[in-house]
């Protein structure tokens, strides 16, 4: 029987068939071979079948789980997680790629011999719409080495800078990821804030960090059109999330402080979030916003749902200048679904 293998790197797949070769590529060509590939596809119109099967003859351990229908990033990932086998887990977008030849060899070996939760490595960033390619500081390492709840306390503190809500960039012991899985199944999210989740979880869980200064892995920039016509349901996910994470990080008896800051986050990404809305429905050389397009950018979004969190983020804001975005976006859509954006902005 053969042993278990040291890594397991699962990939969530949605119709990018064009760009797995690059990834799995740069896994073939690292010097760590007691590996494993999870390839997960979520429901795809544009089957990755063959690109594996290609690969599965590239003596490449590999496997493809197929979702019947599409059921979201987070629930490919945990797809991959009940799947894994390795000891250690990394998480991969499939337009991405893993960089040097090494660097999963080293920094497996470094998580297995210090015994940590989570390995934090360096990332570079390419912006395709100009071909720019750069370290990506707000995804640094944030310490070298941490213990206990100072884990997520450095996560919270860190991510002003956002250098920590994303899964990949960072190694995970595979007993780290398992034992959330009960949790990371509690929370129902579709496509929105999926790894933001995740990676609170993973951090509030470790009980050990380690940083690393070498640069491992190649992300891609997602447009910033893309992001804004995500903007409405990823306001309404973040208010999911922080409802839920305020129970839960009090049940694992985080200080309040931190749990403060935790939430002060959140509210930071809805006022980014509101802010990239209505930059984006905003008329020409206008501070007013085009209803057309709103209506546009908002089509099966709950509107009740999403007025309760830009009032919520409006309380929040401590009078930041981000929170007019907010207020325009209320105002707007009042006048087209009858909510009243004069009521208590303090309320929750």
């Amino acid at each position: 029987m053969k042993d278990k293998p040291l890594l397991s790197i699962l990939i969530p797949h949605y119709n990018m068939p064009h760009s797995l070769p690059r990834l799995l590529d740069s896994i073939l060509i690292q010097s760590l071979k007691d590996l494993e590939v999870i390839v997960v596809d979520d429901g795809s119109t544009q089957s990755c079948r063959h690109v594996i099967d290609a690969y599965c003859e590239k003596e490449l351990a590999l496997r493809l789980i197929e979702h019947g229908v599409n059921r979201g990033t987070k629930e490919a990932r945990l797809t991959g997680v009940k799947h894994a086998q390795g000891r250690v887990i990394a998480f991969a977008d499939a337009d991405d790629l893993f960089l040097g030849t090494d660097i999963l060899e080293y920094h497996v070996r470094l998580l297995l011999h210090e015994n940590v939760d989570i390995v934090h490595f360096n990332t570079m960033l390419r912006i395709p719409e100009t071909g720019q390619e750069e370290l990506f500081i707000a995804r640094a390492p944030f310490a070298e080495v941490l213990s206990g709840k100072d884990v997520f306390a450095a996560y919270v503190n860190s991510m002003n800078g956002r250098k920590a809500g994303v899964l990949w960039g960072k190694l995970y012991s595979g007993k780290l990821c398992r034992t959330c899985l009960p949790a990371a199944s509690t929370l129902a999210l579709r496509r929105f804030a999926e790894d933001f989740y995740l990676a609170s979880l993973y951090f509030a869980n470790a009980e050990q960090y380690r940083g690393s200064n070498f640069i491992g892995y190649y992300w891609t920039h997602t447009p910033q059109g893309k992001v804004a016509t995500r903007a409405p349901r990823i306001l309404c996910a973040l208010s999911t999330i922080e409802a839920w994470f305020s129970v839960y990080l009090q049940d694992k008896n985080f200080a309040p402080a931190i749990i403060n800051a935790f939430k002060a986050d959140i509210t930071e990404r809805m006022l980014q979030n509101a802010v990239r809305l209505e930059r984006a429905c905003r008329l020409p050389d206008s501070e007013a916003i085009d209803q057309d397009a709103l209506r546009a950018f908002t089509a099966g979004v709950d509107m009740a749902a999403l007025d309760r969190v830009l009032k919520y983020a409006l309380a929040e804001s401590g009078g930041r200048s981000e929170a007019q975005s907010a207020a325009r976006l209320r105002e707007t859509l009042s006048k087209f679904h009858g909510l009243n954006p004069h009521h208590d902005l303090r309320a929750k």
